[in-house]
């Protein structure tokens, strides 16, 4: 498994159009429907903010790769200039998922 946690560090009451945004390009329902994703799932902060995670689970690295040249995935990289200040990726390559 390869997974990926991204923390999007969004700009000041920008976060609701971020994922409204997100919502009508169908972000995470594309991605999920690709070859080799088990999860791309967006989190919210219990206690609110400007902060959005997202964690992805990809069967290999190839497979995430892939996705990074889809149009949805490029609508994304279009968009986050308007509403994201900073980005930050941990990456686990080789990881074992368990019960």
């Amino acid at each position: 498994m390869y997974i990926l946690h991204v923390t999007y560090e969004v700009k000041e009451g920008k976060c609701e159009a971020f994922l409204k945004e997100l919502a009508a390009l169908g972000v995470a329902e594309k991605s999920l429907a690709e070859d080799g994703c088990v999860d791309y799932t967006y989190y919210l902060p219990v206690a609110g903010g400007n902060t959005l995670f997202l964690s992805e689970v990809w069967e290999s690295r190839e497979a995430q790769a892939a996705h990074t040249k889809t149009a949805h995935f490029q609508a994304l990289a279009g968009i986050k200039d308007l509403y994201v200040e900073k980005t930050a990726i941990v990456r686990f390559d080789k990881a074992v998922l368990s019960d």
